[in-house]
């Protein structure tokens, strides 16, 4: 500890003293010991509190970099693995939090530990939320919670963490040279007493704690920083490197015993990632600056082995106990991989992983961009926004594999007509976006029609089958003052359905004077009330009899059946008939929930009056085209039939022949699974479609419902009467029964008789009533009985 020439005026010094020292040794004993015990916890508090802040960095470090890790890994076992070191590494950053809040604190600390605690309760739920929804293989959020919440919060907490670290620095120099000005006036209070002896025992004592001191300070110092897992250096003010740790002598592929000495640009080759220019000596920029400084996350640092390595480095000054800058300290750490995966998820939440496109959220983004632009430039540019037409028709012939590959090529095939700067989107299944950057409406209008003969010109081939697909688009001017993002995608919703309802395959563009999107906006207003309705509760059941044509068959004294219809009660009391209200339910999709609504509160009718309707044959539920198409909606029904108990085989499900065509295999599956129950089905409106006979035997129905369009007028059309009779004996070859639609009077009642149709429904037969009139009509039918 101490040098040959050092002892020897030590030795000299205490034997002059010695005398004068033994009346007064206790009370300096004293003094000494108390102050130096003082100073001894002020070093040891701070070096406690500096590494458990250290830790607690490493610690919230750890987490971020296997929350990434998780987000990558598709294995179970590895997933729970490390979910495990997750959750171990937050019980290390909340033991360490208990420790250091359970020391002796000042108002600064207690301040900075507050706000560490609230940082960490805000960041800890959300990494949890992130695991748990990697869990439910919800990668989409558990990234975009990563990039919007996660990863700022993480940067917030390490900011913090290093700010409480600069201020335990500066605290153990304020506490060190408030104990220094202590002991000085303690040697003045000796020196009156001792006058040079003391003077002189007490310098040479100030000079053993000193250094006593100093050695303790460097071996905890070299303890803690070879423990973390960053790489640290050290230097002197002149910028050479004083002290390496482990982690930093691997990076930089320099040893201690090498590198000391050395200016630190020898050792550490830190370049700009990007464009390979030297860094900024970053010691000399700290010291001049005064501060800690955090050098930008472009970095890569060339160890000796010439490997380049991102890295992420701070460098802060170190004083001494004057308040003057002795050197710096260097922390960094390898950040590649961290990066690979933040670039990773960054491009997986702006781009669909299907086509490798652009998605809705990126789309919305850049054209946010484009209209602040044409605000403020009055620029010109055109939004494109399209479906594909008979995209279903390859998914449920070929599956789901065929759809995507089609998509692919499709995506592939209109990115090449495109412009370089012209941007691409998949908004979700089939729907697509083009946002056409300074491109005028009229250059708009012609790329959206050469992109329609691009697809109309596609031909798909899947296992010897060719498919041709359309598509509807609509074409929307940006000019000028805008009305925001909403607006814009609205009135290109509204385009391409104006497109759909032309006839499909075509190009519409947005007119603020367009009749046909007049109308639309019309039907969108039903949106709101429909959906009030549902909220409500404000639909009524009606109930209209189909009877036997038979005349006084068995069937018609013996059972009554019939269709259930609805009607919209509005707020005022007026009931609304559904030709109202259907269209714009069927096209806004709403019309699955009002299936829904109509099945199970036709099931909680009929098992509340069950014992008044023994006379009950049949009733017929109509279903829609979307729940025919909705998986979950035959677990709905099932499960309606099971919390009624509702007896299958008086229930007849009603589907339009047009919905069960457009989801013919969906519709088999759903008639097959409810057939098993005990349930009937009709095909609705049947000789309305094209293919009506190609399509009958694929359809395991029980009854053809002749379309009212060629009943209401079989007495005067010739052509209305073969068609009918076509469907009956169509039906009576298939083991069919036939129902007509539209009766309106006994001419047409006998008419049909004559057909042999089976069933009548209409005016002419019964006028549609309240659902509670059921219960009369099974009272009358009981009566004839």
């Amino acid at each position: 500890m101490f040098s040959d020439k050092s002892k020897f005026p030590i030795y000299l010094g205490f034997a002059a003293v010695l005398g004068l020292m033994l009346l007064i040794v206790a009370i300096g004993i004293g003094r000494m010991s108390a102050n130096d015990g003082r100073m001894e916890q002020v070093v040891n508090q701070s070096n406690v509190k500096t590494g458990l802040i250290v830790r607690m960095y490493a610690t919230v470090w750890a987490r971020s970099v296997i929350l990434l890790r998780l987000l990558s890994i598709e294995e179970s076992f590895e997933r729970d693995v490390e979910s495990g070191r997750l959750f171990d590494e937050a019980s290390r950053l909340n033991e360490a939090g208990s420790t250091l809040g359970a020391m002796p604190l000042d108002g600064r600390e207690h301040q900075d530990v507050d706000l560490l605690i609230a940082l960490n309760q805000r960041l800890l739920p959300m990494q949890t939320e992130v695991v748990d929804l990697i869990y439910a293989n919800r990668l989409a959020q558990a990234r975009q919670l990563m990039i919007q919440n996660v990863i700022p919060t993480q940067d917030e907490v390490r900011s913090h963490l290093n700010t409480m670290l600069d201020y335990q620095q500066q605290s153990a120099r304020r506490a060190l040279l408030e104990a220094k000005n202590q002991f000085a006036k303690t040697v003045i209070d000796f020196a009156v007493v001792t006058a040079v002896a003391i003077i002189l025992g007490i310098g040479i004592a100030a000079i053993v704690a000193r250094r006593v001191d100093r050695a303790d300070e460097a071996k905890f110092a070299e303890t803690a920083l070879q423990s973390i897992g960053d790489g640290v250096i050290t230097t002197n003010a002149g910028g050479k490197v004083r002290f390496m740790n482990g982690t930093a002598e691997v990076l930089s592929g320099w040893r201690l015993a090498q590198a000391s000495g050395r200016h630190l640009s020898e050792v550490l080759n830190l370049v700009d990632e990007s464009s390979t220019e030297p860094a900024e000596d970053p010691v000399a920029r700290a010291i001049g600056l005064g501060r800690t400084l955090r050098l930008p996350s472009q970095l890569a640092l060339t160890n000796s082995s010439g490997n380049r390595i991102s890295v992420d480095l701070s460098v802060s000054p170190i004083w001494n106990v004057e308040e003057r800058v002795v050197g710096a300290v260097l922390a960094f750490r390898d950040v590649g991989e961290e990066r690979r995966l933040r670039d990773q998820l960054s491009y997986q939440a702006s781009h669909d992983a299907l086509t490798g496109l652009i998605n809705r959220l990126e789309f919305e983004r850049r054209l946010k961009g484009v209209l602040a632009e044409a605000d403020f430039e009055n620029g010109e540019h055109t939004v494109l926004y399209f479906d594909l037409d008979q995209f279903k028709v390859v998914n449920d012939t070929c599956g789901h594999v065929a759809g995507d590959s089609l998509l692919r090529q499709l995506s592939e095939l209109l990115q090449h007509r495109l412009r370089a700067n012209d941007r691409l989107a998949r908004l979700g299944g089939d729907e697509f976006a083009v946002l056409l950057e300074h491109c005028p409406l009229s250059r708009g209008t012609e790329i959206a029609h050469d992109l329609l003969e691009t697809i109309r010109s596609y031909r798909f081939l899947w296992e010897e089958k060719a498919f041709s697909v359309g598509a509807s688009i609509g074409v929307v001017g940006i000019s000028g003052r805008n009305d925001g993002l909403g607006a814009v995608l609205r009135r290109a919703d509204e385009a391409c359905y104006a497109a759909k309802d032309a006839g499909r395959n075509r190009i519409h563009v947005y007119s603020e004077a367009d009749n046909d999107l007049a109308e639309r906006q019309g039907e969108m207003q039903w949106v709101a009330r429909i959906s009030g309705a549902l909220r409500e509760n404000r639909f009524v059941l009606y109930f209209q009899t189909i009877a036997p044509l038979e005349a006084n068959g068995p069937e018609q004294q013996e059972s009554v059946s019939g269709e259930i219809l609805l009607r919209m009660l509005e707020t005022d009391g007026s009931l609304i008939p559904p030709g109202a209200f259907l269209p714009a339910a069927e096209r806004f999709h709403l019309v699955g929930a009002i299936d829904r609504w109509v099945v199970s509160n036709t099931f909680a009718w009929l098992q509340a009056h069950q014992a008044e309707l023994p006379e009950i044959d049949k009733i017929s539920i109509n279903l829609s085209g979307h729940s025919l198409g909705d998986d979950e909606t035959l677990d709905f029904v099932t499960e309606q039939f099971r919390r009624y108990a509702i007896d299958p085989t008086h229930i007849c499900f009603e589907i339009t022949e047009t919905a069960a065509i457009a989801n013919l295999r969906n519709a088999t599956q759903f008639i097959a699974s409810l057939k098993e129950l005990g349930c009937l089905f009709a095909l609705d409106d049947f000789g309305s479609g094209l293919s009506s006979f190609g399509y009958l035997k694929n359809l395991p129905v029980d009854f053809l419902k002749i379309d009212g369009l060629f009943v209401k007028d079989i007495l005067d059309d010739p052509i209305d009467e073969a068609m009918v009779r076509s469907i009956n004996d169509i039906g009576r070859v298939m083991g069919k029964r036939t129902i007509a639609e539209f009766v309106e009077n006994e001419e047409v009642v006998e008419k049909l008789r004559d057909i042999g149709v089976d069933y009548g429904q209409g005016y002419g037969i019964a006028m549609p009533k309240p659902l509670d009139s059921l219960r009369e009509a099974a009272s009358e039918a009981r009566a004839v009985g």
